[in-house]
């Protein structure tokens, strides 16, 4: 459900199940993963839609497959979205779904997500677990595994109401754990308590 007094952006309609792609078209970001995942996806949830941001070096690639699965249908291209209109843009959003295959850090794009209300789907990746942990308002996936990324993907999305309401709610406390003003905290504690230990040898 969306927050009260909340709307989407313009064309992202309310009665779709509408799935966030952000990141550059590159082999690591899993992208054709994805889109294999979406031809399973529209058959258990037919008004699924995949709005998809970013671009880069895959692109002719990309287009070629959602040539090939008959995917045009139900994906909207959105570009390279501008730091700004990001909230907006999460917000709008039913699921985000980052399906890299590794080399990420510690995952801000599905932070974001989170500290938006917008439930996730990720990999079961380094960057990613050590972000999420075991944290069950993320949902994981293998990497690589289009057939098990749709199932997580369906799941997630067909969990009952108040599941998906209590997953958002913890997932939003969790990323405020990532707020700039506790982290700058938690570093100069740490710091401190370095310091403190450092002197305390001297003694």
């Amino acid at each position: 459900g969306r927050p009260p007094g909340q709307t989407r952006l313009k064309g992202w309609n309310d009665n779709d199940v509408n799935m966030l792609f952000l990141g550059r078209w590159e082999e690591r970001k899993g992208l054709p993963d994805l889109l294999n995942a979406l031809a399973l996806i529209r058959q258990a949830i037919p008004n699924i839609r995949l709005k998809l941001g970013g671009d880069g070096p895959m692109r002719k690639k990309i287009f070629e497959q959602i040539d090939r699965l008959g995917l045009w249908d139900i994906v909207d291209l959105l570009g390279i979205i501008r730091d700004e209109d990001l909230p907006e843009v999460y917000r709008s959003a039913d699921l985000l779904v980052a399906p890299s295959s590794g080399h990420e850090g510690w995952g801000r794009v599905p932070v974001e997500a989170l500290a938006s209300v917008t439930p996730v789907v990720t990999t079961d990746i380094k960057g990613y677990r050590e972000a999420f942990g075991n944290q069950i308002f993320v949902t994981i996936a293998k990497p690589r595994d289009s057939v098990d990324l749709a199932q997580k993907v369906i799941f997630t999305v067909t969990l009952p109401k108040e599941i998906q309401e209590q997953r958002k709610r913890d997932g939003r406390k969790f990323a405020q754990t990532y707020d700039w003003d506790i982290v700058a905290g938690n570093i100069v504690t740490y710091a401190e308590s370095c310091y403190r230990a450092y002197y305390a040898q001297q003694d």
